[in-house]
């Protein structure tokens, strides 16, 4: 039985293997719930907004993306339905969060952020690498780089008391410059302590003006961050933390 696989063992139960474990599938799908719970509970606290963009998007929607010929060769996944046009299956949210702020009044240094699938053709056979997941988006929208510097930091925070509240430990890599996009970027990593893998989690982009400069010129928000939260791959270590110290 490979890892990710489910099976079933009687008529209500499920078994999932996890990098050679076994747990219940309820147990996961309850994992996971707690995490989304903690995390709308610390977003709404910091009276962060919650949206929803949708996972079909036009080929032409993305085609003025700064980062299009990036999209195209990792082969997005795309739906074509009979008698129109193909639609991707949304890898990321930057090109319609951004026409959102374009056509719409929004409050300077507000944060919005959305709990949402994501669709990801990976290349690797490691259970962390899955196809279709749940993350976490959030964007920030500065009028100035020292605003920019303040929530960067606030963020951080409070992903601190996310993962303190999950009992999770991490760590955060050094800060990483883009030499193609100029983008400054962090990752963030927990342990699998079944292997001593260290696994990404969540990450936080400074795209600075990167796509207001295309949307939104004439607005006086130019700055943006993009902060991730790999909520599957928080559960999966969870579980496994869970069956490790059982």
């Amino acid at each position: 039985m490979k890892d990710g696989v489910i099976k079933r063992l009687e008529e209500d139960k499920y078994l999932l293997k996890l990098n050679n474990s076994y747990i219940f599938l309820d147990k996961y799908l309850n994992v996971r719930e707690n995490i989304f719970k903690v995390i709308r509970f610390k977003f709404k606290k910091n009276n962060f907004a919650e949206i929803e963009m949708p996972n079909l998007l036009e080929e032409e929607f993305i085609a003025d993306s700064p980062i299009y010929n990036l999209l195209d060769r990792i082969k997005q996944f795309k739906v074509f339905f009979s008698g129109r046009k193909f639609f991707n299956l949304a890898h990321s949210h930057e090109e319609i969060f951004s026409k959102f702020v374009a056509n719409k009044k929004i409050n300077k240094n507000s944060v919005f952020y959305q709990i949402t699938k994501k669709y990801r053709p990976e290349f690797s056979n490691s259970i962390y690498n899955l196809n279709e997941f749940y993350m976490v988006d959030m964007y920030f929208l500065a009028d100035s780089t020292k605003v920019l510097d303040d929530y960067y930091r606030l963020i951080k925070s409070i992903f601190s008391e996310i993962m303190s509240e999950l009992k999770m430990s991490f760590k955060i890599s050094k800060n990483f410059i883009d030499p193609e996009f100029k983008v400054h970027s962090q990752e963030f990593y927990s342990q699998d302590e079944s292997n001593n893998d260290n696994i990404e989690i969540a990450h936080i982009f400074q795209l600075n003006e990167m796509y207001s400069k295309i949307y939104f010129p004439k607005l006086n928000v130019k700055h943006m961050i993009c902060f991730g939260i790999g909520i599957d791959r928080l559960a999966i270590l969870k579980c496994i933390k869970g069956v490790s110290n059982e």
